[in-house]
């Protein structure tokens, strides 16, 4: 279990962006974090990767800090997939996802037979096989977004940090996606972070979801607990209604004003 204990983030001399952060990410879940623009979500991924030291509390995987770690045993613990990341030039598929092995090479960076494994079968989770050998500059977006979703899992590491994986896709590609996403980490026993603008697919895809608002938790739970109309309408400064579906589930509208 990956769990915040009263963090608190900023830039250089300038006031806390994130202020006394608590919360737990378990295995198996999906948690989604939500928000406007500024408010901390970007903050909050940089503070969980270890790119932003801390400026308060702690950060724990099974009780162990995270702030004592080297960038390799972090590297083996959490796996990230970027917004919008720019894959290598002149690399096939296969290449690709074998860079998520790099935290478990040894000097000589020579895959073994169990790494060849575990890229083979990260391939085959998230339907790559028949593109195994070609160049992911050859691919669509959705097809480099899987390559990305492989990579990191390859990287075999109990906890995902996923900022905002669906941003530069379609709607077929979004859901295609999140879909893999959420069966991979139900089925493999990861937990996942995934920062996300779209409240309809958080409310389908997470299995619990953190709202941030000017920098602290207005709230978390499951879905039906916290995507409340006078919440979000609070939270994005606009009139916000929730209908409930019996077949689609929770669909949110913003009011047009």
């Amino acid at each position: 279990m990956l769990k915040l204990d009263h963090i608190s983030l900023g830039y250089g001399q300038n006031p806390d962006i994130l202020h006394d952060i608590s919360m737990e990410i378990r295995k198996s879940e999906m948690l989604a974090v939500i928000g406007k623009n500024g408010a901390g979500k970007t903050t909050l991924i940089r503070g969980l990767t270890g790119l932003m030291p801390l400026r308060g509390g702690r950060i724990t995987f099974d009780g162990e800090d995270l702030s004592v770690m080297s960038v390799r045993e972090r590297a083996r613990l959490i796996s990230v997939v970027p917004q919008a990341a720019s894959l290598p030039a002149g690399y096939t598929v296969f290449e690709t996802v074998s860079h998520g092995r790099t935290p478990y090479l040894n000097w000589y960076g020579k895959l073994s037979d169990n790494d060849q494994q575990i890229i083979e079968r990260a391939i085959r989770v998230t339907g790559l096989e028949n593109l195994s050998t070609k160049e992911v500059s050859a691919l669509s977006g959705g097809e480099q977004q899987r390559v990305i979703l492989a990579r990191a899992l390859a990287q075999n590491a109990p906890v995902m940090i996923l900022d905002e994986p669906t941003s530069s896709l379609d709607i077929h590609y979004q859901v295609r996606l999140l879909k893999l996403e959420q069966e991979i980490c139900h089925s493999e026993g990861i937990a996942a972070v995934f920062i996300i603008h779209d409240l309809n697919l958080a409310a389908r895809f997470a299995d619990r979801i953190a709202i941030l608002d000017k920098g602290k938790i207005a709230a978390i739970g499951e879905p039906r607990e916290v995507l409340r109309e006078d919440l979000l309408s609070a939270v994005y400064d606009i009139p916000v209604r929730v209908l409930d579906d019996p077949e689609e589930g929770l669909i949110i509208i913003p009011r047009i004003i």
